[in-house]
């Protein structure tokens, strides 16, 4: 059973399990890092090898599905649940759901809004991963940036030649071309020069929101076609799309 690990807190502290792994995770955890009315415990799923440690206790691992969530809340008498999971993190949003409705604990969903489109993209709108697969043009050079469960999806389009970019090196089969570890560029004009040297004319992106925008700028400027996969349908829960506005509904629920 995976352990917390950071500082015990101060009597009479509310304890939030902050489910992160998100940019937006962390800077909610260090919102309160100093106040001590507010436990953060922040969970990470341990799928990146070496993450951001967050502000507050964290615990790294698993709950064992939707009910070891539950008897999680109730055990460590979690008070205020947040899941401010990556967008397309669906079965942990889901487990939350179900785990705060079950104990009666209150939810929040802090979540990216997904992109919008503007006149100038040249955007193929796609349901999920296995349509994205399908939908790539043959024989294209492709920039695939979906992230590292997705990419061996498109492994069997060996027509098609891919820059897939990842944060942590593979542990599965990868599409045929080339393995690029690093985080998304957040600079435009670099992303241009990267598709300009591997000959890229296909983007494939999850639409995360947030960060990692630069990729899609840099394909609208090079007039370049972008397979944009949709965003999971939110479950029926409280939803805020902003870091202050979730720091706002802790501080309102438990009188701060």
């Amino acid at each position: 059973m995976p352990m917390i690990e950071g500082a015990a807190p101060l009597e009479g502290a509310r304890s939030v399990l902050l489910l992160g792994g998100t940019t937006e995770a962390f800077r909610l955890a260090q919102l309160f890092a100093n106040e001590p009315g507010v436990d953060i415990i922040t969970s990470l799923a341990g799928r990146t090898s070496s993450p951001r440690q967050p502000a507050g206790r964290l615990r790294v691992g698993g709950f064992g599905g939707a009910d070891g969530l539950a008897e999680f809340l109730v055990s460590e008498s979690i008070q205020a649940v947040i899941d401010a999971t990556h967008p397309f993190a669906a079965t942990i949003t889901d487990h939350a759901v179900y785990a705060a409705q079950r104990t009666g604990i209150p939810l929040l969903l802090l979540s990216r809004s997904p992109w919008e489109k503007t006149e100038q993209d040249q955007w193929i709108d796609v349901p999920d991963i296995e349509t994205a697969v399908s939908s790539v043009p043959r024989r294209a050079r492709v920039l695939l940036a979906v992230g590292r469960q997705e990419a061996p999806a498109f492994a069997k389009r060996m027509d098609c030649w891919f820059l897939t970019r990842m944060m942590e090196p593979p542990d599965a089969l990868v599409p045929p071309g080339k393995v690029l570890v690093e985080r998304p560029r957040d600079n435009a004009d670099e992303e241009c020069a990267l598709m300009s040297d591997n000959r890229i004319n296909c983007v494939v992106s999850k639409n995360s929101g947030g960060p990692g925008y630069a990729k899609i700028e840099a394909a609208s400027w090079m007039g370049l076609p972008v397979i944009m996969v949709a965003q999971p349908p939110k479950p029926d829960a409280q939803r805020v799309s902003i870091v202050g506005d979730a720091a706002v509904w802790i501080r309102r629920l438990f009188g701060l």
